[in-house]
């Protein structure tokens, strides 16, 4: 049986709280103050929580914040029950991380309305979580070692002719040689720093503690940074005039300096790799609705609406039509990144045009 635990200092109200979530088959266990709601949530680890806010020593939000502070109470459902209306308290509730906000007085229907809800979305989470990870191991049984071996096989063949070979090899040849055994090292290397991104992301995605202290940090002057990632990028492409920057400064944005290097890394990687030299690509920064809104423009193969939907891990489009290093995990991990810190990624594209991926970031408070 789902259990709930009710925390409020109203006794009446709690012995209605408990009454009308046992009518609707629910255990519940009920604390009369923040200090005993949180020693039972511990003790207990109950599917769900309500609890008022305005109590002494110990208020709701004091409650909450220690909650998720806990790994092992952190992912609990929480709804808040106060009588105070004002936006901004209920605001700093959800700041904290709150899922639910129900006024005082509230009805029966509406209580156990808010708690079905809550339960429901709790549970399709923990499931869409769990789809993530099914998939995430199978496609690492299943494409990891075939994508792993092209480059080590490389790397290992020319090892063994130079090992084998080498007093018969010109010092040309061993270049040679050394030169491939580089290129597959650095595509090995490549490839397992992706993979390790990615399921660094579906980890973090189901720990709110983990991810509310990742949207503290901040990084700042980003189209600095941009500019700086996006030349030395062009350059080592051999493609600095096609670079086009069109940005906007802001004080910051909400992601850490190590997750945008990556983020941003990625959709370079896109944009160059995918499109032809003596082409342009334009990258757009600018302030928006509160957000940074990056663009990065490319005229190339660009992706069908199909091939757009089907973005997630370890996909790769048109493998047989271009060779391509990798299994498609770049637009993934972007996508990624930025759903952690509550930005989006988008898709705009002609196939055989062009090919328009936007990036929503948070800005930081000035």
């Amino acid at each position: 049986m789902i259990k709930i635990l009710a925390i409020e200092d109203e006794p009446a109200i709690l012995e209605n709280v408990i009454e009308t979530l046992e009518a609707g088959n629910y255990e519940v266990v009920g604390a009369e103050n923040g200090a005993a709601g949180l020693e039972l949530a511990q003790q207990v680890l109950p599917d769900l929580i309500v609890s008022d806010i305005m109590m002494p020593d110990m208020n709701g939000y004091d409650v909450l914040v220690a909650l998720r502070g806990d790994p092992a109470t952190a992912r609990i459902p929480f709804i808040f029950l106060s009588a105070v209306a004002e936006r901004s308290s209920v605001r700093e509730g959800m700041n904290l991380g709150a899922d639910d906000y129900l006024t005082k007085p509230f009805t029966a229907t509406e209580l156990l309305t808010a708690v079905s809800a809550r339960l429901e979305k709790h549970s399709q989470a923990e499931q869409d979580h769990e789809h993530r990870m099914t998939e995430l191991r199978e496609n690492l049984l299943h494409m990891l070692p075939h994508e792993l071996r092209t480059p080590l096989n490389a790397v290992l063949g020319y090892s063994e002719m130079l090992m084998g070979e080498a007093e018969t090899l010109s010092p040309a040849e061993v270049a040679d040689f050394a030169m491939r055994i580089n290129q597959g090292g650095a595509r090995l290397l490549k490839l397992i720093e992706r993979f390790l991104n990615y399921a660094q992301i579906e980890v973090i995605r189901n720990n709110p503690l983990w991810i509310d202290r990742l949207r503290e940090e901040i990084v700042e002057s980003p189209a600095s940074v941009i500019s700086d990632l996006a030349l030395a990028y062009a350059a080592k492409a051999k493609r600095e005039s096609d670079l086009r920057l069109e940005l906007v400064e802001v004080p910051g944005i909400h992601i850490s300096p190590e997750f945008f290097q990556l983020l941003f890394t990625e959709l370079l990687d896109n944009a160059f790799r995918f499109s032809k030299a003596n082409t342009p690509v334009t990258i757009n920064a600018q302030p928006l609705d509160g957000q940074y809104q990056i663009s990065i423009r490319n005229e190339g193969r660009g992706m069908t609406a199909h091939q757009i939907s089907q973005i997630g891990a370890y996909m790769q489009f048109q493998r047989q039509q271009f060779e391509q290093q990798g299994v498609g995990l770049g637009l993934a991990i972007a996508k990624g990144f930025a759903e952690l810190y509550s930005g989006e990624l988008s898709i705009e594209s002609a196939p055989d045009q062009y090919l328009v991926v936007c990036v929503m970031l948070p800005l930081a408070s000035s």
